[in-house]
């Protein structure tokens, strides 16, 4: 329960900044105030999570939630973030072929997450109580 509660507090915080009522300076926010509302609500999503359960219908939308998050981070990364802001890769590449090669593992990882979160909302949709595992002994 204190990963739980973790959770939930850094997601606050984190949503809280998106949302202005924690001023941080500009300077220090590298992306659109939506992108760092949705890394909040996957904190804050995942705290939730620990709560419900593990066999909770919460947790199926929960997941579909946290994989549309992250795919729409991968996404706008993908498309809309600065070449100068994706930086490392292989040493014998150019800065700029690792910079695509960094932008297309990004909207590869954004394809993906969708994927999974497409999977999560048909379960969540089929949605089924699972059977008492007690009254099978």
């Amino acid at each position: 329960m204190i990963l739980a509660c973790l959770c939930l507090a850094i997601g606050a915080a984190i949503m809280l900044v998106a949302a202005g009522i924690i001023n941080v300076a500009d300077e220090n926010v590298h992306a659109p105030r939506w992108v760092l509302g949705l890394c909040g609500l996957v904190f804050l999503l995942g705290g939730l999570m620990i709560f419900a359960g593990a066999k909770s219908r919460f947790n199926a939308l929960g997941a579909t939630l946290i994989c549309g998050s992250f795919g729409l981070v991968g996404a706008w990364i993908w498309i809309f973030s600065p070449d100068d802001s994706i930086i490392g890769g292989l040493p014998f590449l150019s800065r700029s072929t690792n910079a695509a090669m960094g932008r297309w593992m990004f909207g590869a990882g954004a394809l993906i997450s969708f994927a999974i979160a497409w999977v999560a909302l048909h379960q969540f949709l089929r949605w089924k109580k699972p059977a008492d595992e007690s009254a099978s002994d």
